[in-house]
């Protein structure tokens, strides 16, 4: 009789740690994506872009600006 207690514990010790196991698998996606510089390299394109823009507008702003030798 005193076998079943311990043979229920056992049982919700191996449950939970199988619980826990499979839990944590969805979180190793993120983490390869993030071993793999999937984040990193959406983050550089943004900024890329960014950069981009604001250099075309700073191209904008000196073409409206007259030469000092034209005058």
């Amino acid at each position: 009789m005193h076998r079943l207690p311990k043979k229920l514990f056992a049982g919700f010790i191996i449950f939970a740690m199988i619980f826990c196991f499979l839990s944590g698998c969805n979180s190793s996606d993120k983490a390869i994506e993030q071993a793999a510089g999937k984040e990193d390299i959406e983050r550089y394109e943004k900024i890329k872009k960014k950069v981009n823009t604001i250099n075309e507008q700073q191209k904008e702003k000196m073409g409206s600006i007259p030469d000092d030798e034209n005058q």
